[in-house]
């Protein structure tokens, strides 16, 4: 049921003041669902960008380890 709310609510998510402060684990679990409800891969990594500028310094190298979840 969690999963499944998160994947519906994925735009609200992202968009809170909390996405920014989640770990990476938490955005890759995220991004990774089966119920996540966008209809396009390219709004999924515009999400991403605001989480890796919130400390680019030690995100920006986790893009590699983000995207490959949402090319499945």
């Amino acid at each position: 049921k969690a999963e499944e709310f998160a994947g519906k609510n994925f735009n609200k998510i992202v968009s809170s003041l909390e996405f920014p402060l989640l770990r990476l684990e938490n955005v890759i679990s995220l991004i990774s669902l089966d119920t996540l409800d966008v209809p396009e891969e390219s709004i999924v990594v515009q999400a991403v960008m605001p989480w890796v500028n919130h400390k680019p310094g030690s995100r920006a190298s986790n893009l590699s380890k983000l995207l490959p979840h949402r090319a499945n």
